[in-house]
């Protein structure tokens, strides 16, 4: 693939969409299904698939090699998470999945790579535009106001019994 049409404006209006659309859902489902006594691994593997169809789905319709860089990245990330979620359950004991239920993948749930992966995508392809658009600045505005995005899915996720502990971006 390749990046010539990297500013093409229709598959930049498209590629922000769906990076939108993919925080909206998350927002609202998460939102609700804080309320859910059945949520589980299951509503979250779910979410995750839903994230995961836009983002890759886009990717291959519109031959988008600037998101599919953005994707290769989170995935790289979601992967090197686990190291970081094993810390925090194994010696930190500030985090347990295990009250979730579910398949796990090292001390974190199966789908929790793809999560963070999504999560990659959200902040690196928002940050890009306003970092393109306002400069520096445009970046600091990232952890301010997309930032609390991890802050509020970790909050419900504690509050609906996801998850034990303290959030992870609380230390």
């Amino acid at each position: 693939m390749s990046l010539t049409h990297t500013h093409d404006h229709a598959l930049e209006r498209g590629r922000l969409c769906v990076v939108i659309a993919t925080i909206v859902i998350n927002v609202i489902a998460v939102s609700l299904l804080t309320f859910a006594p059945w949520s589980d691994w299951r509503t979250g593997a779910a979410l995750n698939v839903v994230d995961n169809c836009l983002l890759v789905g886009f990717t291959v319709v519109r031959r988008d090699a600037l998101l599919a860089r953005f994707l290769l990245f989170g995935v790289v990330v979601g992967f090197t998470e686990l190291a970081a979620d094993a810390w925090l359950v194994d010696y930190t004991r500030t985090l347990d999945y295990s009250i979730g239920g579910g398949p796990m993948i090292w001390r974190s749930p199966l789908w929790m790579p793809l999560a963070w992966e999504v999560v990659a995508v959200q902040f690196g392809y928002i940050g890009l535009r306003l970092w393109e658009r306002f400069g520096k600045t445009g970046l600091l505005t990232v952890k301010g106001n997309i930032g609390g995005l991890c802050d509020f899915k970790e909050w419900c996720a504690f509050y609906s019994h996801h998850v034990a502990g303290p959030a992870k971006s609380d230390f």
